[in-house]
Parts: structure tokens; C-alpha cells; sequence
């Protein structure tokens, strides 16, 4: 157990369990802003296929720290 002792291995520790975690989750969020459009272009093709007519949309925003822990996603139709 000396290597509890050793300030590398809590540099290390608190590295995995802390940061990498954060940075994960913005990386997420990045890639859900930097592919919005993509994404809610999907969503359309699909509710057009399930549903007679014809579905569009204006605009879209994503605020995932409005109210965070819910992450919005807003439609203008």
C-alpha cells in the first residue's frame, strides 16, 4: 500500500475520476451542437415517414445547462 502515499498516483486518481469524466461530457455536448442540424434533419425524415403529410421546422436550439440536468432541445414549427 506505499503507492497510496505517492502523489503521482493521486494526480493519476483524481485525473481518471474526475477529468476525464468532465471532459467526456463536454466532448458530448460539442458534438451534439457541432451535428444539431444532422441530427434534427434525421428526426424529420423520420416523423415524415411515419406520419401522412408533411412535417418542417424553422429553427432549432439545444441549451443543455438551462436547465441542467435536463437537457432541451426547442422546435420552432
Amino acid at each position: 500500500m506505499k503507492f497510496l502515499k505517492s502523489k503521482k498516483f493521486w494526480k493519476r486518481f483524481i485525473i481518471t475520476i474526475f477529468i476525464v469524466p468532465i471532459f467526456l461530457f463536454l466532448l458530448l455536448i460539442g458534438i451534439v451542437f457541432w451535428k444539431q442540424d444532422a441530427i434534427v434533419q434525421e428526426l424529420i425524415d423520420n416523423l415524415n415517414k411515419d406520419f401522412k403529410g408533411h412535417f418542417e421546422l424553422r429553427d432549432s436550439h439545444i441549451s443543455p445547462f438551462e436547465n441542467f440536468p435536463i437537457f432541451l432541445l426547442t422546435w420552432k414549427i
